[in-house]
């Protein structure tokens, strides 16, 4: 078995990328410091943090970033912490506390430190690196919206069986049907190798109601590279979707994919 470098990025790197999800808007390739929160008036959002959830709701949305950006529940939208942390950076969305404060970005950079809200520090780095690209990024099994057409059943199926279970949760409220909901769609921990997020392809016409199939699945590795059982355990699960394996080394984003190869027989 190969593995085959697909693209990988420096974190420290200066340059500037184009932003496919808005024609207007410049994207500065971020660096790991803190950078200093540039507030965008004229397209700055606004979510509200839940803590129960882990998640924002959004109460203010701006700008053409949510094309590709949060998902759609009971006619809410609600943003991820990867999500959160992204925009926060751009100076595209201010996150309000409990007291109606606002979080400064080193609070939110907390947030996703303490690993606490389904996203690491790692799989953030990750989810940034392919933002950067252009590339539209969700978390595996979860769907945009709940009127999703044209997915894949083997996405759509891994979000049925837990959607179904918490309708029978209506009764208890909104929140603990969404808390049954993204349980299941931790990402924080990279100890056990599973698939983390769904990329599609850089797509203007991109429709969270319809995104269709991912380009490819990936999955962000830990220390250890993934065994040959690892990976062909994974393919099976993927179905004709391609699977790709990102690691993250001091802010620096890889991302490979294995192929078979065949040894020459020896004389």
């Amino acid at each position: 078995m190969e593995a085959t470098k697909w693209v990988e990025s420096e974190a420290s790197s200066n340059s500037d990328v184009e932003d496919e999800e808005s024609e207007d808007e410049e994207l500065s390739y971020m660096s790991i410091t803190i950078p200093s929160l540039q507030i965008r008036t004229a397209k700055v959002s606004i979510a509200r943090w839940d803590p129960k959830l882990g998640m924002g709701e959004v109460v203010q949305k701006k700008g053409g970033m949510w094309r590709t950006t949060g998902i759609v529940r009971d006619s809410k939208v609600y943003c991820l912490m990867e999500e959160i942390m992204y925009m926060a950076e751009r100076g595209a969305l201010l996150l309000l506390n409990d007291d109606a404060s606002y979080l400064h970005l080193k609070d939110i950079y907390n947030l996703v430190t303490q690993g606490l809200h389904g996203c690491s520090w790692k799989c953030f780095e990750v989810y940034r690196h392919l933002k950067a690209l252009g590339y539209v990024v969700g978390r595996h099994g979860l769907l945009w919206t709940t009127k999703c057409k044209g997915t894949s059943s083997l996405i759509s199926s891994a979000n049925c069986e837990h959607h179904l279970e918490s309708e029978n949760l209506k009764s208890e409220g909104d929140s603990a049907i969404l808390t049954e909901l993204f349980s299941v769609l931790d990402i924080s921990s990279c100890d056990a190798l599973k698939v983390s997020f769904d990329v599609y392809l850089p797509n203007k016409q991109f429709k969270k109601s319809a995104p269709g199939d991912p380009g490819f699945m990936l999955c962000v590795a830990g220390e250890i590279p993934p065994t040959i059982v690892q990976v062909e355990n994974l393919r099976k699960q993927s179905g004709d979707i391609p699977i790709k394996f990102a690691h993250v080394d001091h802010g620096r984003v890889s991302i490979f994919s294995y192929n078979k190869v065949e040894l020459p027989i020896l004389p």
